[in-house]
């Protein structure tokens, strides 16, 4: 899930928040473990939005959702590409025939 703009991450939100209610409603023990797509879908979205309003939205706790966070992140973000350091050559003479 790659989300582009906080517009489009409210929608996803809204969506999850819906995925999360009807995981808990079909989840066979009260405390049953959070599937690891709806853990996914939600780091993404704390990357977008707020960590803590997306923690409250889905009834997570937010330090669990920013160690996930934490967690996964560095695995998400690729490091910035190499670019070497700008260096001014002088011009040369053009030969002269």
């Amino acid at each position: 899930m790659s989300i582009v703009s906080p517009a489009h991450a409210e929608e996803a939100l809204v969506h999850l928040t819906q995925q999360f209610a009807q995981w808990r409603q079909s989840r066979t023990t009260p405390r049953g473990r959070i599937p690891r797509p709806l853990w996914a879908q939600a780091v993404n979205l704390s990357q977008v939005l707020p960590c803590a309003r997306v923690a409250k939205q889905l009834g997570l706790t937010p330090q669990a959702l920013k160690r996930r966070r934490d967690a996964t992140g560095r695995a998400l973000v690729p490091p910035p590409p190499y670019s070497p350091p700008f260096v001014e050559m002088p011009a040369l003479p053009w030969p002269s025939l």
